[in-house]
């Protein structure tokens, strides 16, 4: 949800503020791709979701519920 920062950017700088915001939001985006590998917006599709049927498979099938290291 980020309809508050344009809010906040208003309150705080003016027009200015809302700019700045949408420049951060801007370069947020660009890096939020960049991590999953995409560098064009019309790339992204629900393929960036991890589905919960490949969990088991990108833990080896091991419980996700954390335990006690051995020795600690």
């Amino acid at each position: 949800m980020i309809g508050r920062a344009f809010l906040y950017g208003l309150g705080a700088m003016g027009e200015a503020g809302v700019r700045l915001c949408l420049e951060i939001i801007a370069k947020e985006l660009s890096v939020t791709m960049g991590f999953c590998g995409v560098v064009d917006i019309n790339a992204v599709d629900s393929s960036a979701l991890i589905a919960p049927t490949l969990i088991p498979e990108m833990t080896d099938g091991a419980d996700i519920v954390s335990r006690p290291r051995s020795g600690a």
